[in-house]
């Protein structure tokens, strides 16, 4: 498995990203979170193509979705949803107002 540390990170880069101990850092990773580093390496040294391909292999797309497509978030019209495959939900209706009753008609 690829890790941060087959492209041999700084220690400003590891301060920001993982342990300095390799052995111990590829013992408790998974594919994704790997994955995800590397994304997040190339990102910080501007390399945004190696960057977006490392992120484009991530399994958990809703992760990534979350984490990393911010601008995705934030729908240019606030009529669209931000999940355009969900249908829209209806507005709920106001409850109609009750006039509340003074003590004098409660006796």
């Amino acid at each position: 498995m690829e890790t941060i540390f087959d492209h041999d990170p700084t220690p400003e880069e590891l301060r920001y990203l993982a342990e300095p101990d390799a052995e111990a850092y590829r013992a408790d990773i998974t594919e994704d979170e790997a994955l995800e580093q590397l994304c997040l390496l190339f990102a910080m040294r501007g390399d945004a193509e190696r960057s977006a391909a490392y992120k484009r292999r991530i399994s958990d797309r809703a992760y990534v979705f979350f984490n990393f497509d911010w601008d995705a978030l934030i729908p240019p019209d606030p009529d669209q949803p931000i999940f355009p495959h969900f249908p829209k939900r209806r507005k709920a209706t106001k409850p109609t107002k009750r006039p509340k009753t003074s003590k004098r008609s409660r006796r």
